[in-house]
This record gives structure tokens, C-alpha cells and sequence, in this order.
């Protein structure tokens, strides 16, 4: 099962707010409350051969073809799924403790998607996923748009608050 993504699904924050007030009419101008999801925070890993993990400047290329047949396992949470936590990152070795990317994982960040990579060329799995940075820019979208609050899908998904923290600090 893939777990909805910005890049394979068009719908985002401002779509979900087109989309309400074209059911229910406008928003009032003083909500009492306007939520943002930060949920998105890991997606499924894939295997990826290296030499589709690259582009020709030699960083993590984020779009790759990849075989779904061929899924590793997840997390301890998820270990039939293939699905890491922001934990199970760390847990697994891609991450440090400190949320940064382990010594021998390749990371890259789209810029686009606000979405960092990590790729173990050892064993040909590589994650998008949710870091402290782009929980720090759901964070200053929030506060940008002038949103009251936002919504954390699976908190327990995080590891010493990293995440939380860093969406919690751009508002």
C-alpha cells in the first residue's frame, strides 16, 4: 500500500480551503479555529537501484523509477508495511538522534516539495519524508497564511519532539 503523497496526489492546504468553502461558503473572517495537517511526516520506502538513485551531478535524483514488488520492510511499528516513522528513521540508521542524515546516507532536499531524501546505497532503499525543515516551512505557511493552528497526524511518529518542536517554533 503507497501512503499519499504531495508529488502523487494534487491536493494540498489550499486546495482543502477551496475545497470547504466551496461546499460551506466562505470562511468567517475571525474562525475560532483554522487547522493545517503536518501528517504527511514519512512515506513509504522503496527499493532503487543506484544507478536510478543519481542524476548526472551525482545527488539523489527524488523522482525514480522503483520496484514495488520488491518492497523492504518498515519500522517496528510497520514491518509489514514498509513504512518508516521520523523514529524508525533513526531507529533504522538513516537518520542520527538529532534528526540529521547518518554517515554513508545520501540526503537531498526538493526544494518544490519541501521534502528531504535519504537513500542507502547499501541495501537500495530510499525514503522521502518529513525532517525539521519541512515541518519548519508547513510552520511558516501557517503563520503566513494566517492559519490558527494545525493538526500533527501521529505524534508519537516523531522523536524527542524534533518535529513538533520545529513546526511549533515558525509559528
Amino acid at each position: 500500500m503507497r501512503r499519499w503523497t504531495t508529488r502523487a496526489h494534487p491536493f494540498n492546504i489550499k486546495t482543502a480551503q477551496r475545497s470547504r468553502v466551496s461546499r460551506h461558503g466562505p470562511l468567517p473572517a475571525s474562525p475560532p479555529i483554522r487547522s493545517s495537517s503536518a501528517w504527511r511526516h514519512m512515506d513509504t520506502p522503496n527499493r532503487v537501484t543506484p544507478s536510478n538513485a543519481y542524476n548526472a551531478s551525482q545527488q539523489i535524483h527524488p523522482y525514480v523509477p522503483f520496484n514495488n514488488t520488491q518492497q523492504p520492510p518498515g519500522d517496528k511499528w510497520n514491518p509489514t508495511t514498509g513504512v518508516f516513522d521520523f523514529w524508525g528513521l533513526i531507529d533504522a540508521g538513516f537518520l542520527n538522534a538529532d534528526g540529521t542524515p547518518a554517515n554513508g546516507i545520501d540526503y537531498d532536499f526538493d526544494t518544490c516539495s519541501q521534502t528531504p531524501f535519504v537513500y542507502n546505497s547499501k541495501t537500495d532503499v530510499m525514503v522521502s519524508y518529513d525532517d525539521a525543515t519541512s515541518f519548519a516551512a508547513k510552520g511558516n505557511y501557517i503563520k503566513t497564511a494566517g492559519l490558527l493552528g494545525f493538526a500533527m497526524w501521529e505524534a508519537g511518529g516523531d522523536s524527542n519532539d524534533i518535529l513538533l518542536d520545529a513546526i511549533r517554533s515558525a509559528l
